[in-house]
């Protein structure tokens, strides 16, 4: 059946996250012909798990849609005051949370290649589900190290959790991709982070019909300076211009004129200052280290000594 009653539309469209689709249908409805108060004949379908398709369509050419998805129906709400139904749908790949990944810890490609003997990601999908792999970017599978190009490996921490949840989470943040799910043909595309999307142009106003825009902003997520480091005193302190394990970035200060001009000003010149520096304190540094270590040894020599000298005054008494 074709929905030509349902009202309340809104279709809420995410990346990294479940597509969502709500809209609501009346129960009764007029006959076309007679103008009678007759019931939908698909009311009664509108129940949860049965699919929707949505389309998305040009006027002049309603049989070829610009986009079109599956949605699946996950929650209903019947009022008989207002006789209709509210329908909340999720994006078919929800279903990819039927199926569950377990992995037992080790690095793995995206896709495996002719040389690599080991599944990647998606060759466990399409063997553990009934989606396939699409689009693969090729920017999304290898990675450029020292001016050389190589296969672009993850290690997973043993792990089990939905599919779904594994892509979104894990897959997405360890290999800096966007996933894109094909509901239609029940394909995952995948586009390299960096690299994906293009500018086409498309200004918002009120001579394009845009009825609202809405800005939002939060200061959540901003870090002006973040310590860096690892395992076994790793660090970056050697190839950090500002000496320390520290990065400071003040950007977002600077550019919502919350900072004068003369304190921009001051810490533009610091960082040139730094940069300018920067083979100067490095040497010194060194210096520093070469002389600790010396330092160091010769305080082992003096323990060693004062050792002995301990033995040859026990031996003198």
């Amino acid at each position: 059946a074709v929905l030509n009653e349902a009202f309340s539309r809104r279709l809420e469209i995410n990346i990294d996250a479940l597509n969502k689709l709500n809209f609501t249908v009346p129960k009764y409805t007029k006959d076309r012909l007679t103008h009678e108060k007759i019931e939908n004949s698909y009311y009664k379908d509108i129940i949860e798990e049965n699919m929707i398709l949505l389309k998305c369509v040009d006027r002049d050419r309603p049989s070829n849609p610009i986009w079109q998805s599956y949605f699946i129906i996950k929650e209903c709400e019947e009022s008989t005051e207002n006789e209709s139904k509210t329908v909340q749908c999720s994006s078919r790949e929800i279903g990819l949370n039927r199926n569950t990944i377990t992995l037992d810890g080790m690095a793995r490609q995206l896709k495996k290649d002719s040389v690599n003997t080991s599944d990647g990601i998606f060759d466990i999908m399409e063997q553990q589900t009934k989606w396939k792999l699409g689009y693969l970017d090729e920017n999304a599978k290898v990675e450029h190290i020292n001016g050389g190009t190589s296969n672009k490996y993850r290690y997973f921490e043993p792990l089990s959790k939905p599919w779904l949840q594994f892509l979104q989470e894990d897959v997405s943040s360890a290999f800096d991709v966007v996933i894109f799910f094909d509901t239609v043909n029940k394909l995952v595309n995948v586009y390299d982070r960096k690299s994906f999307g293009r500018h086409t142009g498309m200004v918002l106003s009120e001579e394009n019909y845009a009825k609202n825009i809405t800005k939002s902003t939060s200061s959540n997520d901003i870090v002006t300076k973040l310590l860096v480091y690892g395992e076994n005193g790793i660090g970056i302190s050697d190839v950090n211009i500002y000496g320390n394990d520290y990065l400071y970035n003040y950007d977002y200060f600077k550019q919502n004129g919350q900072m004068s001009n003369e304190l921009i000003m001051a810490l533009n010149r610091y960082e040139s200052l730094l940069v300018e520096k920067d083979i100067e304190f490095k040497n010194l540094r060194n210096k520093l280290l070469n002389l600790q270590s010396q330092l160091d040894i010769k305080k082992q020599e003096m323990t060693q000594l004062n050792e002995e000298l301990k033995a040859l005054r026990h031996i003198q008494s």
